[in-house]
């Protein structure tokens, strides 16, 4: 850490990643629950002494998260570190890892969902212990907490960095436009049937609502893309060995 102040460095990244699961990468050994956030809080504090910026990176809805543990640890987390950034990802299960293997194997692939939406704030797959109107009533918490005026309030105060306390209240209106994606997701889960079947699995027919979404993305070239080559193909093959008349599937 000293080290690194020498040297001038004003920011670090920290992948925390889960509460229950990576303990190994934080350096917790076998702690989890409420004990990592401890734990990971007094780390914090301790490199916070060294390095003026801090950003972590925190994963909700894995296999590990289930009910009010991960929000309720994951408050008490930013209530304890004002001056470290949370950053809450979107698992997402890209193809030749071990997450897409298992949760095609399992059927959880959203099969008709286009890799363009393998991004925030889009899900992928269907949840081991969330149903989709809930995970994303989550996010919108999380968020909520991340963004609101007491935790500015906090940030501002914990640093006398001019140019952090700037830093911290244009992240914090950044994090309110993700907040109003999670919104305009939800609402589409609570006013669609058709959109709440797809991400339930029960439909693989891929709502108007993503359509849409796409052709924005893809502006002028969107007339170019056929709806059948919107749909992935999401069988993994190995390469063609070089000498061999036939590929290996």
């Amino acid at each position: 850490m000293k080290r690194l102040q020498d040297t001038k460095c004003i920011l670090s990244i920290h992948g925390i990643e889960s509460w229950q699961d990576y303990s190994t990468k934080a350096g917790v050994k076998n702690q989890s629950g409420i004990e990592k956030v401890d734990r990971v809080v007094e780390q914090l504090k301790q490199v916070s002494e060294y390095i003026p910026y801090i950003q972590v990176g925190l994963i909700f809805g894995l296999d590990s998260d289930r009910g009010e543990e991960p929000i309720t640890l994951s408050k008490r987390f930013i209530e304890k570190t004002p001056f470290a950034w949370p950053v809450f990802n979107i698992p997402m299960p890209f193809g030749g890892t071990p997450m897409f293997d298992q949760y095609f194997e399992n059927d959880r692939i959203l099969k008709a969902m286009p890799l363009a939406f393998y991004s925030f704030p889009y899900l992928a797959f269907t949840l081991k212990h969330y149903d989709p109107i809930t995970y994303f009533e989550k996010l919108i918490e999380l968020s909520q907490c991340v963004s609101s005026p007491e935790m500015l309030k906090k940030r501002i105060q914990s640093t006398p960095n001019w140019r952090i306390k700037i830093f911290h209240w244009l992240r914090t209106q950044g994090e309110k436009s993700h907040e109003k994606k999670y919104h305009e997701i939800l609402t589409q889960l609570k006013t669609d049937s058709n959109f709440l079947a797809f991400h339930e699995g029960k439909s693989e027919t891929l709502p108007d609502f993503y359509r849409h979404q796409l052709k924005v993305m893809l502006g002028r070239y969107a007339e170019l893309i056929s709806p059948e080559e919107l749909h992935p193909c999401l069988e993994q093959k190995a390469p063609r060995i070089v000498g061999s008349p036939v590929g290996v599937a």
